[in-house]
């Protein structure tokens, strides 16, 4: 018989995306192939009549189809996702759709209907529950919420909104309690040097978080919380599908009066006051489908809070306010051509007023941020061995501040990102395929600070798998990155105590890490499915930084920053996941053993731990879902916190329990969801930074009508 070239899609039957690294194989031959990043495939080789094939996934059920060849159009496979919430498809390591399993950087992927389910009331909380991230914890809802992750600052993890920057030039890092999980669909975190991709500020990895859209959750709901503290929570949620018009909009209100009870370090015991809190986000946006192949995007997104600010302990304000509001809007588009170039790119502009207020002291100062950027790239495929990202990015930052006066700065970054390598794919008859990848990804970025600097920052990975039964992944990277200078850092203006420094260079980075993924299936059951499911991840990383800004004071007196700290980090991070899926259990198991210590030479702390810097961070957390009803528990344990840098003040380790639990009733075409959650179930009082105590027990209940 005559051979003939078979050409398809395989996508996620719920969401509609293409499948990369799906095996498409013809039963009762050796022939078989896998996926692109797009989920195209190309079968060469076929026999002309009707063949049988079959679509295997680790995560998804298997799927077979008899397909005559040559056909007269493209087979779509649209393959249903298994009960398994490991493995996941990302987009922010790569820039381009992979799974998680198949890439040299470690990457989480955390679902936002979960954790809602959790009753979190923003990204800060729902993260301070997660393994391998670490939350500076300022108190309450209403306290700032930044993150660490493998020893970094604040500001050295970029953060964004669907690929749009959210980092301010005002420097500082993002308060993660300013950000709304109501209209999200799933967070991105990928840890270890990212500046090769991303630019400034990505030393320790990226956050990226993804709006749900139009498609995403119920079409139209209301829920409200209350909870301890006088915490009042009102959230609606809309969106509908007109044709190629896609509408959706999400908006909350939340209250609270702040007023928990602390014990003070010299035991005694007191009430937080003026930290009451006033907060109102919205979130929503449009989309039109251009036909089979492109989509067009706007994201809205508002924040404004008015609060109190008591300050640290032993120096509390009764009078002090905060107000500030962020305003949040991006154009996106992407385009198909064929079956191998995808040409993506996106306007925005993120504008953040912060505001303080102390009436007893006369200050009142104000800051109000504006980036404004570009970006764009195309990616190109053949087959699923060898593919191009290339990208533009310019970038205009601003800053009108009371302190540092009127301030700006323009970006210009190139990048170009290689995957090369070969895949196997064997087709068994009888048995699962037997598919094995090696793959070498060489990453580069140059920057260009106007009138500053230009930064050129390589980055090389390289990953191997190989999947039958299971699934084990080896990986590794080694990258430059970089932050540059904030302008609080730069222009802090003169006086007889402090001062800016225009001199400053970027700080730098050299990371190195290397691990491994296993994932096991335990078990069957009678249709074919999985029963037991276990996965094993484990990561070695070292960081090692250089031309930190320090502030300190010259021999005047007068702080200033300079770049004068070196430090070492080196750590290992381990996961461990095991579902059972007919009794609907899932437990996940995180720990982080890390060393972050000052490496700089003459210092009067070299060797010492850098402060913040928990040397162990432990998590678990048990998932019984079964039909309408979940039940979640999640433990933290987080190691001692050196709070001086001789090492001569600590703060103590503590530990959470949180319990959580949901109903989802149905009635007359409603889902009423019913949620109930104790945190802190064991009354540990703490303090995450010195100063800063946290809630004990707390308590919330939600109540929801959604159509």
């Amino acid at each position: 018989a005559d051979a003939a070239t078979l050409t398809g899609r395989v996508v996620d039957a719920v969401t509609g995306k293409g499948l990369p690294s799906a095996s498409v194989l013809v039963s009762g031959s050796k022939l078989g192939v896998a996926t692109n990043n797009l989920g195209y495939f190309e079968l060469n080789g076929i026999p002309e009549g009707t063949v049988q094939l079959t679509v295997q996934m680790i995560g998804y059920q298997s799927q077979s189809a008899r397909v005559h060849v040559p056909a007269r159009e493209e087979v779509v496979f649209k393959l249903q996702p298994q009960p398994i919430q490991f493995d996941g498809i990302v987009v922010t390591a790569l820039r381009e759709s992979q799974m998680r399993s198949d890439l040299s950087q470690p990457t989480d992927y955390l679902r936002v209907p979960e954790l809602l389910s959790e009753n979190w009331l923003n990204v800060g909380e729902a993260l301070e529950r997660q393994g391998n991230v670490f939350i500076k914890d300022y108190g309450d809802l209403a306290a700032p919420k930044t993150v660490s992750m493998r020893g970094s600052t604040e500001g050295q993890v970029l953060v964004l909104l669907d690929g749009n920057r959210l980092n301010l030039p005002q420097g500082g890092g993002v308060d993660f309690s300013t950000l709304p999980l109501e209209g999200m669909d799933h967070m991105e975190i990928t840890r270890g040097a990212s500046s090769a991709l991303y630019g400034s500020d990505a030393v320790a990895g990226v956050i990226n978080l993804i709006p749900a859209g139009a498609d995403g959750g119920p079409k139209v709901g209301v829920t409200t919380t209350l909870g301890s503290f006088g915490l009042k929570r009102l959230a609606l949620h809309a969106g509908r599908r007109l044709g190629k018009v896609g509408l959706w909009l999400t908006g909350a209100r939340i209250k609270s009066l702040g007023d928990y009870p602390y014990t003070a370090s010299d035991g005694k015991k007191a009430v937080r006051k003026n930290n009451d809190y006033d907060g109102t986000q919205f979130l929503g946006g449009a989309s039109y489908a251009m036909g089979a192949s492109g989509k067009l995007s706007l994201l809205l997104h508002t924040f404004d809070k008015d609060q109190g600010d008591p300050g640290m302990l032993g120096y509390e304000s009764q009078t002090a306010r905060k107000k500030e509001k962020r305003r949040f809007v991006s154009l996106h588009f992407e385009r198909q051509f064929r079956r191998s170039v995808e040409w993506s790119g996106a306007v925005y502009h993120n504008g953040y007023d912060q505001r303080y207020s102390e009436p007893a002291y006369g200050i009142n100062s104000k800051h109000l941020n504006g980036v404004t950027g570009l970006q764009t790239q195309v990616s190109w495929s053949r087959g699923n061995d060898l593919s191009f990202v290339a990208g533009y990015e310019f970038r205009s930052e601003s800053l009108n501040s009371s302190d540092v006066g009127r301030r700006h700065q323009d970006l210009h970054g190139l990048f170009l990102l290689s995957r090369f390598g070969f895949s196997s794919v064997q087709n068994q008859p009888g048995a699962r395929a037997r598919v094995s990848k090696l793959y070498f990804i060489p990453i580069l970025r140059m920057d260009h600070y106007s009138g500053r600097t230009t930064e050129l920052n390589p980055r090389l990975g390289i990953v191997y798998s190989l999947a039958e039964r299971g699934k084990i992944t080896l990986r590794g990277n080694v990258g430059r990155s970089f932050r540059m200078p904030s302008f609080f850092d730069l222009y802090w203006p003169a006086s007889a105590w402090s001062a800016g420094n225009p001199d400053l260079k970027p700080e730098v980075g050299i990371t190195y890490d290397g691990g491994a993924i296993w994932q096991i299936p335990l078990g069957t059951n009678s249709a074919g499915g999985l029963s037991q499911f276990l996965a094993l991840e484990v990561t070695y990383f070292a960081n090692r930084m250089r031309d930190l800004i320090l502030w300190a004071a010259d021999d005047n007196g007068i702080w200033k920053p300079q770049n004068v700290a070196m430090a070492n980090v080196q750590g290992v991070e381990t996961q461990a996941q095991w579902n059972w899926i007919p009794a609907g259990l899932t437990l996940q198991v995180s720990h982080t053993l890390m060393k972050a210590e000052n490496a700089t030479k003459g210092s009067p702390y070299y060797g010492k731990l850098l402060i913040y810097r928990p040397r162990n961070i432990t998590n678990v957390r048990l998932v019984v879902h079964r039909g309408i009803a979940r039940v979640d528990a999640v433990f933290r344990r987080v190691d001692r916190r050196f709070t001086t840098e001789d090492n001569t003040k600590s703060l103590p380790a503590y530990s959470t329990l949180d319990l959580t639990a949901e109903v989802t009733a149905k009635l007359w075409g409603l889902r009423i969801p019913l949620r109930a959650g104790v945190y802190n179930l064991l009354d540990r009082r703490f303090e995450v930074i010195s100063g800063y105590p946290v809630p004990g027990r707390q308590f919330r209940f939600t109540f929801g009508l959604e159509q």
